[in-house]
């Protein structure tokens, strides 16, 4: 939330040495005589709410002027405009599934970006969200269980019951630091209550000063009569030619799942999260994805609605993170059988459609239960 302050001084006496804008939330700034011609003062809000600008002009003696002014600063409304239409309604057996890696607490205007994460969420009455680098800070105060006061999920969810009296109810688990301060972890979020829930780690290493060490976090939901078996997920990425951590971690969440299917019958099983595994890379550092889908055991929900999403050389339109290393890494991927069908599919958070939230892009998709 940014506020621009624009006017002039008029010294005749030429007494005025400087001036301070005090902008209300404990920050001030400061002009010079250069210019009381032309001021222009921008400020950047981390909060909404209402605020009291004071403008002080000090000459040698102290403040000789003083000037007032009350705003109201409030986010921005979250267009939707350019979200695909087949989103805006669902019938009585369709749901919606949203999975974004949310970078641990490393972009700036992070208020109001979870602002927009929480009224795409609100809005659209997301079912089900897969977040991946859900963090929290390790020397915040614990809220309840594992969960600290500054972790991502509550901070989003308190924002989505406030804006849209809507209850979302999270899962959530750590697997290593991220920039040392943080647990980073990856979450499930949903207004539907979990019936079961697990995170198991799936890496060679457990070590949380280990950035190999990942988990998965499982929810068992029960929802248009039947259950569903949901996964966040965040795995590493190839290091190298041999390196098979990767693939092995992808075999222990596919094991995982067929363990849970087999415990729970005929459930519906999603796996979402961030895979680090690009399909338009360069063998070996794309067999992660063929890992996961090769056999045939689960469709990609992106490729199913947009079938050139994979064609090599990589269409940036398709990548679902940016940075020094962009690609389409991030997934929900549906157990392939008779019981869903895929309905629509969109990477959401880029400038063109919704907003940057993140370095990662998420992907929502909507799916039919087959009855």
């Amino acid at each position: 939330m940014i506020v621009q302050l624009s006017g002039s001084v008029s010294d005749p006496n030429n007494e005025i040495l400087n001036g301070e804008v005090h902008w209300g939330d404990q920050s001030i700034g400061y002009f010079g005589m250069d210019e009381f011609q032309e001021l222009q003062k921008t400020h950047h809000y981390a909060l909404p709410g209402t605020y009291c600008i004071k403008i002080h002009l000090l000459n040698s003696s102290g403040i000789v002027v003083k000037d007032s002014a009350e705003v109201h600063i409030d986010y921005l409304e979250t267009s939707l405009s350019n979200v695909q239409s087949e989103f805006f309604t669902k019938t009585s057996n369709e749901f919606l599934v949203l999975t974004l890696n949310l970078h641990t607490y490393q972009e700036d205007n992070q208020n109001e970006k979870f602002n927009i994460i929480a009224d795409v969420i609100g809005k659209l009455n997301i079912d089900f969200v897969a977040f991946q680098e859900c963090a929290q800070n390790r020397n915040a105060s614990m809220y309840s269980g594992n969960i600290r006061t500054d972790n991502m999920a509550l901070k989003i969810a308190a924002i989505i019951e406030k804006k849209y009296n809507k209850k979302y109810n999270f899962i959530w688990d750590w697997a290593h630091y991220g920039w040392q301060i943080y647990e980073e972890g990856i979450c499930i979020l949903s207004k539907e209550q979990p019936l079961d829930q697990e995170s198991r780690l799936v890496s060679k290493s457990t070590s949380k000063d280990d950035i190999t060490t990942r988990k998965v976090i499982y929810g068992a939901y029960q929802m248009l009569g039947r259950q569903f078996n949901i996964f966040s997920a965040h795995l590493h990425w190839r290091q190298s030619l041999n390196d098979e951590e990767q693939n092995n971690q992808i075999k222990a969440l596919k094991a995982m799942a067929i363990a849970k299917e087999a415990s729970s019958g005929e459930a519906i099983t999603i796996v979402a999260g961030d895979f680090n595994g690009n399909p338009t890379s360069s063998y070996p550092y794309s067999e992660g994805y063929t890992t996961m889908v090769g056999n045939g055991d689960y469709i990609d929900a992106f490729l199913a609605k947009n079938p050139n999403a994979n064609v090599i050389p990589a269409d940036p339109r398709y990548y679902t993170v940016g940075g020094s290393l962009p690609g389409r890494i991030d997934y929900i991927f549906i157990k392939n059988n008779d019981k869903v069908n895929v309905k629509a599919s969109q990477i959401l958070f880029t400038n063109q459609v919704i907003g940057v939230v993140s370095d990662h892009f998420g992907v929502l998709t909507k799916l039919e239960v087959v009855q």
